[in-house]
């Protein structure tokens, strides 16, 4: 009785660290890949500025409607 409670116990954590570890690199592979995008469209000089400031918009041009 014993046994099978921590057997079980062992299952069920086990399958719990995988899926999340399965998760985990999913988005950490999404990521990457929104990286490479960004990096593929717009020019250097701003993608290399977005993960340090995280802003779209360019602070020199006005905005209009």
């Amino acid at each position: 009785m014993v046994t099978g409670l921590v057997s079980n116990a062992v299952v069920s954590c086990g399958s719990l660290l995988l899926v999340a570890s399965y998760a985990l690199g999913g988005a950490e592979r999404e990521y990457e890949r929104s990286e490479r995008l960004l990096a593929n469209i717009l020019p250097s000089s701003i993608a290399a500025r977005l993960p340090d400031e995280g802003i779209l918009a360019c602070p020199t041009r006005k905005l209009t409607r």
